[in-house]
């Protein structure tokens, strides 16, 4: 009797929240990420390339939550909307420079551990870039975000979706057409409703929706043979390294 009544009281597992159910070690995993955050700034990374380390590896693991917060949170330290859209496919976009690709690709490695020979040639190119503590910092997030990743996927954690914009006169469609009972069917009609040019008012009608909120490398000792293996003048990566 009373294990059928622990099965009745227990919730849905798909509405379970581990962070909810172990606030302990939760709180660590937040501990975490705060302290690895303070060391990737501290290393001189810039405040949009954690973000853009954040987002690729939320994208690989598929962490709909952890897109969401970070997007936002890029577009707040200033990221545009063009290197977000293009971010997936980084190698080929041409919008980011070496220091944000050898990142990402060492972000991708950490994500994906089990491909060794990628693996190696991301650690050996982002150590010639970056600086020790660099290198380390970016490994250090994507180890943090991969965990924050795995939480929120297995706890289920909704995204809320954002208020549409507003104009002056109420909500924008989201096809951008105005709503079908505003549509005269005369043109005779339309002239008598517009409004003179002189007493036509100027200005963006609606509001823009605001959302919350590289240094130079060295050598590092990575030898002859994988130097002159791996250098090249615009740091084209291993095809292997492509996305698939």
């Amino acid at each position: 009797m009373e294990e059928t009544a622990d099965r009745q009281e227990r919730i849905d597992p798909l509405s379970f929240y581990l962070d909810k159910s172990n606030p302990g070690p939760w709180r660590a995993v937040g501990a975490l990420t705060t302290a690895v955050a303070a060391d990737a700034e501290a290393a001189g990374l810039d405040p949009r390339l954690i973000e853009l380390v954040n987002l690729r590896v939320s994208q690989i693991n598929g962490c709909a939550y952890c897109l969401d917060v970070h997007t936002r949170r890029a577009v707040a330290r200033g990221e545009t909307a063009q290197r977000l859209g293009l971010l997936a496919a980084w190698k080929d976009a041409g919008v980011f420079d070496e220091t944000e690709k050898v990142a990402l690709c060492l972000a991708e490695a950490v994500t994906r551990p089990e491909a060794v020979e990628d693996r190696d040639a991301a650690q050996l190119l982002a150590h010639r870039r970056l600086t020790a503590q660099q290198y380390a910092a970016v490994q250090w997030l994507a180890i943090a975000m991969n965990t924050t990743n795995r939480i929120s996927i297995l706890s289920h954690h909704p995204v809320r979706r954002a208020p549409e914009r507003t104009g002056r006169g109420g909500p924008r469609e989201q096809s951008g057409t105005r709503p079908a009972g505003d549509r005269l069917p005369h043109r005779a009609a339309r002239r008598r409703r517009r409004t003179p040019r002189t007493a036509r008012p100027c200005g963006a009608a609606g509001a823009a929706h605001r959302a919350p909120g590289r240094a130079a490398g060295h050598d590092g000792g990575a030898g002859a043979a994988a130097e002159g293996a791996l250098a090249d003048r615009s740091l084209v990566l291993p095809g292997r390294l492509r996305p698939g």
